[in-house]
């Protein structure tokens, strides 16, 4: 009877924190999806869909909104950039044609950010490795509130429509290929991979499509699963032609007439020069979002961890390799910006690197951790007889939320996006922020007024609020928005 108590104890002990974690996971996107409500299309989303927003206007049929707004997303190909799926998804912008529809350009971002995470460590961890769904289900939750909560630009990676698709949704679609191609390569019965199969093969056609830093960390991660898996002997037949279907598509993107054009008018550095600067800086980041809730989701999650990795069959040899090749593909998503401009790049590119930080640091000290309890029969002895997992995850929890809190405390709510976005509703910021919107709209929709004027925002909300036009008409934000209304020419009032 004890025994059985004992075990059921136990069991509990790990349902409920893993429940508590969770609930946690629950808790941080719930202020993000409301706040998206108050939500408004900003001024670089008016560089695209505007042939949308006519049409719709003027009550064209769906094949000529259709046919147009692909005309538009052509013409940027030629002109702008090779991104070819990230124009169409910016030319069939709705929410921007209409803004009473643009929180849905966050809700499928963040679902989808949320869903592929969960899903492809769920996929890895358990099915691949066979750890516990409880225990999978904890670090999954932890993982995704830390990359949440201190997304270092929350405004670009999930709000503003054109920035959170084109490099957080791209960075979603990534995570998508992966888990496929685990699924893929799971199963034996060959019907059950037609369907994996497909959506890997269109995902590399989106993926190559998109920002450049995720298509060659993507790209980078493809060509090492194919030689591991050759250098293993495992059969990559399918691997290797997503890869070259990949391959194809990058450059496809890469070698537009639009990026020679780009390129003309910037001045980037060496290849060489690229490289160091990316490592570089990718270390000066390393040590900037690192702090107290971030070691304590990492003490969390290797606690909780260490019974799955004693049990598994995997030696975890070489771990210095591992984390030299690790930190190489994290840093390589500096590598295209400081390439083509020589800067790091934008705020949205910057927040892939931070998604890429948290996984790589959690995966580096897994698999140390793991090659410290596979050093000897001892330490593998020790570890499943400590069972951490069991006899205290629900203090560990307790212990990691408490130090959470506090940490947070101290560094300020509004330091936690979540927290932010909630501190502006109960202020009542989002609501003025889109009633100064609203305002503005009624503004830019009046045909009487060619040249129209608008007062700066009063309520910037820090989870919502991205850039602005200004007082000088010949701005290229102010010159989009016109374009966009068809007004002579847009600006702000003189203050």
């Amino acid at each position: 009877m004890l025994k059985w108590l004992n075990k059921q104890w136990k069991e509990r002990q790990l349902f409920w924190s893993c429940l508590a974690a969770l609930a946690g996971l629950v808790f941080t996107v719930v202020p993000l999806y409301i706040i998206a409500l108050f939500n408004y299309p900003t001024s670089d989303d008016f560089a695209y869909a505007d042939s949308l927003y006519r049409n719709i206007h003027k009550g064209a049929g769906i094949s000529t909104m259709i046919r147009d707004a692909f005309s538009e997303a052509l013409s940027f190909y030629h002109g702008w950039q090779g991104r070819y799926f990230d124009d169409l998804v910016s030319a069939f912008g709705i929410g921007v044609a209409v803004p009473k529809y643009y929180f849905i350009g966050t809700y499928v971002v963040l679902t989808g950010f949320v869903c592929a995470e969960l899903l492809l460590i769920y996929r890895i961890l358990h099915h691949i490795c066979g750890w516990d769904k409880k225990v999978v289900w904890s670090i999954s939750a932890f993982v995704l509130m830390m990359q949440i909560w201190y997304v270092p630009y929350a405004s670009e990676a999930f709000y503003w429509y054109v920035g959170a698709t084109g490099y957080t949704g791209t960075y979603m679609l990534m995570l998508f290929l992966f888990a496929a191609l685990t699924y893929y390569y799971g199963v034996k019965v060959k019907k059950k991979k037609i369907v994996p199969g497909i959506a890997a093969m269109l995902l590399a056609v989106m993926i190559g499509g998109s920002n450049y830093a995720t298509g060659l960390v993507t790209l980078e991660i493809l060509v090492l699963a194919f030689v591991i898996g050759k250098l293993t002997g495992k059969r990559c037949l399918f691997l290797f032609c997503i890869t070259m279907e990949y391959t194809c598509a990058f450059l496809l993107n890469a070698l537009s007439p639009g990026n020679a054009n780009r390129m003309h008018n910037v001045e980037g550095m060496s290849p060489l020069h690229s490289i160091l600067e990316s490592l570089h800086r990718a270390g000066i980041f390393c040590t900037e979002w690192f702090h107290l809730p971030i070691l304590i989701m990492i003490l969390f999650v290797t606690a909780i961890s260490l019974g799955s990795l004693s049990v598994m069959k995997f030696r975890f040899r070489l771990p210095g390799l591992m984390t030299l090749c690790s930190f190489g593909l994290y840093a390589s998503v500096l590598t295209p910006p400081l390439f083509a401009d020589g800067t790091w790049g934008p705020g949205r590119l910057i927040n892939i690197l931070y998604y890429l930080y948290i996984i790589f640091s959690i995966s580096n000290v897994l698999y140390w951790a793991g090659w410290l309890v596979h050093r000897s029969k001892k330490a593998r002895e020790m570890v499943q007889r400590t069972d951490l997992e069991n006899r205290v995850s629900i203090p560990m929890l307790l212990a990691a939320l408490v130090c959470i809190l506090i940490s947070v405390k101290w560094m300020g709510l509004q330091s936690v996006n979540p927290a932010s976005a909630a501190l502006s509703l109960l202020h009542g910021e989002a609501q003025e922020y889109r009633t100064e919107n609203e305002e503005r709209w009624a503004v830019y929709t009046d045909s009487k007024k060619a040249d129209a004027v608008v007062p700066a925002f009063s309520a910037r909300p820090y989870v919502l609020y991205h850039d602005d036009i200004t007082a000088d008409p010949t701005d290229w934000r102010n010159t989009c928005t016109a374009s966009f209304f068809g007004k002579k020419s847009v600006k702000l009032e003189a203050e």
